[in-house]
């Protein structure tokens, strides 16, 4: 497993990371369809990028599961971790992207806007690359493997039926009393 928690690897691992997430960001454009809708943008929301970046990361833990497959010493462990990171990549996304906003405010440019954009997507995959490097030596209980399971079927679940129907509260908004 080596070459997995070697550095220049992570590197390479967070551009692909940014390709995988442009690919999820536009198929759905080039193909739009029931089944690329479910994992694709449809509109340029904060929530479609966090699903993007979701199923962006999912591919790239799948592609890795299968590349990396014989250099993998307890592949449960593997995709437990992943599990886990996965589930934190919309957390992240949200935590990191909204610093510029916080911070800085409105980008006066839209190169500005997507600069920061591939600058968060980088960011984004680093953290949690160096998140599971920290954790993937961890003995997980059969209960946190559950718990994390479920979590990122939930996650599945949220994302494709709010792609398919919005729900009734933004997350920004005040409630409707």
């Amino acid at each position: 497993m080596a070459i997995l928690t070697n550095q220049l690897y992570i590197a390479f691992r967070c551009f692909l990371f940014i390709l995988l997430f442009r690919f999820c960001h536009y198929v759905y454009r080039w193909f739009p369809n029931f089944f690329t809708r479910t994992f694709s943008a449809t509109n340029e929301s904060f929530y479609q990028h966090q699903k993007n970046a979701y199923f962006a990361y999912l591919l790239l833990c799948g592609f890795e599961l299968i590349i990396f497959n014989q250099e993998i010493k307890k592949v449960d462990n593997f995709i437990t971790t992943h599990l886990f990171s996965l589930m934190l990549i919309p957390w992240i996304v949200f935590l990191l992207w909204f610093v510029g906003p916080a911070v800085i405010g409105p980008f006066k440019s839209i190169r500005n806007d997507i600069i920061y954009a591939i600058t968060i997507t980088y960011l984004v995959a680093w953290v949690v690359s160096q998140i599971e490097l920290m954790i993937i030596q961890l003995d997980f209980s059969l209960g946190f493997r559950i718990i994390i399971l479920i979590l990122n079927i939930i996650s599945i679940l949220e994302f494709t039926l709010f792609t398919h129907h919005l729900p009734w509260h933004d997350v920004f908004a005040s409630p409707p009393i």
